[in-house]
């Protein structure tokens, strides 16, 4: 916050991570991360959760000779950072997905660790449950042919 009161977002705001009402900035984490001797470069992105509505994962790639371990890393940031913004995932990777002008694909990597880790037919379920009861507010009187509600 400035002294004005006035906040400056860094990252794109629809980038952020809301894990129970808690607003975490992934730009945040990332610059701890790689404050690591071990790491070269983190992304950070936000998982979906059903219980808290997001979760912190993280991709690093640490540099050349170096190993880790997942929890050495949640260790390192272990009173450093606020529990909620420790990443429950971690994944190792030796490079991140890019655009061919250099610039880092998060959504891909949120994909990437949705598939890997099942996340998407279990909220998949949820969303259909929910429409399933919006759906079923709407009357015949208010139907329009050939209209789906999003």
């Amino acid at each position: 916050m400035r002294n004005d009161g006035h906040f400056h977002i860094r990252g794109r705001a629809r980038e952020l991570i809301i894990r129970s009402g808690e607003t975490i900035y992934p730009a945040e984490i990332e610059g701890f991360l790689v404050g690591h001797p071990k790491l070269a470069e983190a992304a950070v992105v936000g998982l979906p959760d059903l219980k808290l509505g997001e979760i912190v994962a993280a991709w690093v790639r640490l540099r050349p000779g170096e190993v880790m371990t997942q929890q050495e890393l949640q260790d390192y940031c272990q009173g450093k950072i606020a529990h909620f913004k420790i990443p429950q995932h971690v994944r190792f990777v030796d490079a991140f997905p890019m655009t061919v002008t250099g610039k880092l694909q998060k959504f891909r990597i949120r994909v990437a660790e949705i598939e890997a880790r099942g996340l998407g037919r279990q909220n998949h379920d949820h969303g259909l449950e929910h429409e399933e009861r919006t759906q079923s507010r709407v009357t015949d009187q208010h139907r329009i042919p050939g209209y789906r509600l999003p």
